[in-house]
Parts: structure tokens; sequence; C-alpha cells
């Protein structure tokens, strides 16, 4: 993400009919990296990537990040998700990262989900996406097009 040619290799890699369909997951250690990370980021989105950041909640950085940039989506890390039903602090940092991501307009995915009551939990405080084993664990990329194909 941080070499040069980096924009010009992504360029050259996908067809611009499909720029659309790609989300380019970040993780909050590459909006500390500098300048050239985030311009690279903001040609991304130009260009008409669809921009995650991902295990959001987890890194150091500050929110002032998320005014700056423009991100689509938030990804809640599995942290979060994991301990929300048990810890009512972890409760309350998951649902205000939901609201806030709705009130920002992105798209809020929470990651690790593995019970029916987390998923419901999530559902209830308006979270879009979900991910985790209670819904596949990981599949190769030639299994996922089998059953894309077959459904």
């Amino acid at each position: 993400f941080l070499a040069p040619d980096f924009i010009e290799q992504l360029a050259h890699l996908v067809p611009s009919e499909y720029i659309s369909n790609i989300k380019l997951e970040v993780t909050e250690s590459i909006l500390m990296a500098g300048d050239q990370a985030r311009q690279t980021l903001h040609i991304c989105r130009e260009m008409g990537f669809h921009i995650s950041l991902d295990d959001f909640g987890t890194g150091f950085s500050s929110l002032s990040y998320l005014s700056d940039l423009e991100v689509d989506s938030i990804k809640i890390d599995q942290a979060f998700v994991r301990k929300m039903l048990a810890h009512h602090r972890t409760f309350v940092l998951t649902k205000t990262m939901l609201a806030m991501t709705h009130d920002l307009g992105m798209v809020s995915i929470a990651e690790g989900i593995e019970t029916a009551e987390q998923q419901d939990v999530l559902k209830s405080l308006g979270c879009h996406i979900g991910q985790g084993y209670l819904y596949s664990p990981p599949i190769k990329l030639s299994e996922a097009l089998t059953q894309l194909t077959d459904a």
C-alpha cells in the first residue's frame, strides 16, 4: 500500500468496470503512516474503490481521522463482538461505534459473530453486515466461487 507505484499497479490489475465492486480494507495503523498513505487512500476512493477501516477500535488512531478521510465503512473488531454481551462497557462502546457509523453515513460491519444472540443484538443496534463463524468458516476462493455460481 505504501509502495510508490501502488496506484499504478492497482489500476493495471483491476479493470475499471470492476473497481466499484472491490473494497480496500485498511487498518487504523495505515492512517498513521503519514500523508502519503492518506493521499493514496484519497486517490483510491476517487478511482471508485470502497474504503473500509478494518479492526476499528483496537488501534491508536484518533477519531479525527474519520473527519479527515472519507471512509465508506467501518469494521468493528471481533474483540468487541465477543465481549459485548458479558461486559456492559464493551456493549456501550459497540453501540456507540454503530451509532457513529450510522450518523456518518457509513456502512457498519461486525467481525467475529459466532452466536445468534450476538447477531440479534448487533442487528437491533443497526449493524448492517456481519461476518463470522455463525455464517461460515473461512473458505478458499474456489469454494466461494462455486457457492456463488450454484446459488
